[in-house]
């Protein structure tokens, strides 16, 4: 698991990965009580993943300290 933490006063995100890929899956788990509530208030997602490379779209706001595990699959 590779930590990630999104950034704030921002409505995208990008993340590197060595094993991302275009077909690539990223899986998360957020880590911080932060990261719990934007996952569930259902405002991240995947928007885009590229080789080497990929985009969460989220919510855009000040709280800091919404950090995630990610693992990626495929």
């Amino acid at each position: 698991m590779i930590p990630f933490t999104r950034t704030i006063q921002s409505s995208m995100s990008c993340a590197t990965g060595k094993g991302c890929a275009t077909g690539s899956v990223p899986l998360f788990t957020p880590v911080t009580a932060n990261a719990a509530t934007e996952v569930g208030n259902g405002t991240m997602y995947v928007s885009a993943v590229a080789n080497g490379s990929f985009t969460i779209a989220h919510a855009n706001s000040a709280a800091a300290g919404r950090t995630f595990l990610y693992a990626l699959q495929g």
